[in-house]
Parts: structure tokens; sequence; C-alpha cells
């Protein structure tokens, strides 16, 4: 299954939720750690983003593990935080 991430909420150092779209209806909130078991159970993610006015997928979320931590990115290489992009950010209290 696809899922798209539009908006994320950060925390002190890392992404703590996502607003993720199953299909064209409204977006749910997930935590971090739905967005790693999602994608450990063979779903696919990607992020989506608005250009001028229009949405366009951007690219896919991957996660890794470094020590017990584990992350989400879309950027190659695995450095020790979370990274989606320049997706817009909501307010972690929603």
């Amino acid at each position: 299954m696809k899922y798209w991430i539009t908006e994320v909420c950060h925390g002190e150092k890392h992404i703590e939720k996502v607003k993720i779209f199953k299909n064209a209806s409204k977006p749910e909130i997930w935590t971090k750690n739905d967005v790693i078991e999602c994608i450990k159970n063979g779903n696919d993610i990607y992020t989506l983003i608005k250009v001028k006015g229009e949405w366009k997928v951007g690219a896919k979320v991957k996660t890794f593990q470094r020590n017990e931590t584990y992350y989400i990115h879309t950027a190659p290489g695995e450095e020790p935080q979370d990274n989606l992009g320049q997706l817009t950010k909501f307010s972690c209290k929603y």
C-alpha cells in the first residue's frame, strides 16, 4: 500500500509526528514509530509537496537504525537525524 506525508512536527531533536494520507480523504496524524512500522511491514511512503498549487510526489521515505534509535529520512546516507526534506511543519500539540 502507498501513503503520502505532507507535514511534519519536530520535537527537540527529531520528528515526532507526521500528517499522512492513505487516500484522498482527510490526513491522519501518525507518530514517527507508526511510520517506521508501516515501512517495516512492506508499505511505501512518499513525501507529497505542493508546488504552485498542485500536489507533486516527492521522495520515498526510508528508515535506518543507528545504535538503538530508528530514523526516517529521504536523503541518502545515514546521518543520525530525521530528515524528510522541506515539508511544511505543524504544531506537535495538534
